[in-house]
């Protein structure tokens, strides 16, 4: 009953971010001066944010930024290879910040695949969507945990 946490979240986040990470990678090899001169504005506050940042603060800023809705993914993943973080920190922050997008579309299309003809979408209990909710907040909350303690 609980198998699209065991199987299809992994695989959600899998693909997430591995789409990232090969964005991130033909971004770095063939399209860095098409990135810088597209978004020059973008690229150099973020180089320069990530640039001031311990290792572990800037993974926490690029999760942070993930889960944020004000910079766009795609943009992440182009300018990333332009700041001086790393790929394997780019890829463990694409992981954190992917889960809770991941979470609320796996846990959907469970629902979906539950239901039968003619069935109320929004029948789920009040206790599956507040376990839901709260899941996403902690994971989403995870980059300023890191940033408390770091600090």
């Amino acid at each position: 009953h609980n198998g699209e946490y065991v199987v299809a979240l992994p695989v959600a986040i899998f693909c997430a971010s591995s789409g990232a990470v090969m964005t991130y990678l033909l971004s770095y090899f063939t399209c860095r001066g098409l990135v810088m001169r597209t978004f020059p504005k973008r690229v150099q506050w973020l180089r320069q944010k990530v640039a001031e940042l311990q290792p572990l603060a800037a993974i926490s800023f690029f999760t942070s930024m993930r889960v944020s809705p004000v910079i766009p993914a795609y943009l992440l993943n182009l300018a990333a290879p332009l700041t001086p973080l790393p790929l394997w920190q780019f890829w463990l922050a694409t992981v954190i910040g992917c889960t809770p997008h991941s979470l609320v579309t796996v846990t959907a299309g469970a629902t979906i695949s539950r239901m039968k003809p003619g069935e109320n979408m929004f029948k789920t209990s009040f206790m599956q969507i507040a376990w839901l909710l709260l899941l996403a907040v902690g994971v989403a909350l995870i980059p300023f945990f890191i940033r408390a303690r770091a600090s």
